[in-house]
């Protein structure tokens, strides 16, 4: 049977538990495993809660190069301020933020990601898709200035011009330049019904089964 190979944050993450409702039995079935149940494959899911572009990448380089009869990659990409660290036993860990740079480093840093990933899947032969899970980054000063200053950091990048289009779902990921993220298009903004509640954006058992087959017709 062939291999569905996933990776990104919480949106994604079989672990998940609500900080907000730690109470809450969160263990519903995430959209990773209803996509490869529709694509008739095994599904092999490294999300972890709070990841970043670095690990998201790294997960992914290390588990496609030692799995055999992979029919889907798929990099389901957090924000881009988000910061990850392997400890000595080679598990990895988080800072939502990132100390280290601003707005505009990130967005650099996270298209070399999206072009690193292309390169290694187009390289190994094996079929791919990017998608940009969450906005890709916040406001950093706490003002739409950040925000302004990561679009032109984006825009005048020459990393999006190596970018296959055809492989990255909601390309160019942000809503100003008529992309789009899937919290904003699939889940948050299309009816918070699909979120755990008003407190918690993280999808619930509907949100991830409106995020699978908003997947599974665009791949």
């Amino acid at each position: 049977m062939k291999k569905l190979i996933v990776s990104g944050c919480s949106w994604c993450d079989n672990n998940f538990i609500s900080v907000f409702h730690p109470e809450l039995d969160s263990s519903w079935p995430k959209w990773p495993e209803m996509l490869a149940k529709k694509l008739g494959m095994e599904c092999i899911n490294l999300g972890k809660c709070g990841a970043g572009s670095e690990y998201i990448y790294n997960s992914l380089l290390e588990t496609v190069t030692h799995t055999s009869d992979v029919g889907l990659v798929i990099a389901a990409w957090s924000k881009s301020e988000r910061r990850d660290w392997q400890r000595p036993d080679n598990t990895w860990t988080n800072e939502i933020i990132d100390q280290k740079g601003d707005n505009e480093y990130w967005i650099q840093r996270h298209l070399r990601y999206y072009y690193s990933f292309q390169v290694l899947c187009e390289y190994l032969q094996v079929p791919y898709k990017q998608v940009q899970m969450l906005s890709p980054t916040q406001y950093g000063d706490g003002t739409k200035v950040g925000r302004k200053k990561a679009l032109v950091s984006f825009g005048t990048s020459p990393m999006i011009h190596l970018i296959n289009e055809n492989n990255f779902i909601g390309w160019p990921t942000f809503e100003e330049i008529l992309g789009f993220n899937i919290q904003q298009q699939i889940v948050s903004y299309n009816d918070r019904r699909f979120q755990i509640s008003d407190k918690d954006a993280h999808p619930n058992a509907q949100g991830q089964k409106l995020i699978a087959d908003f997947m599974y017709e665009n791949i």
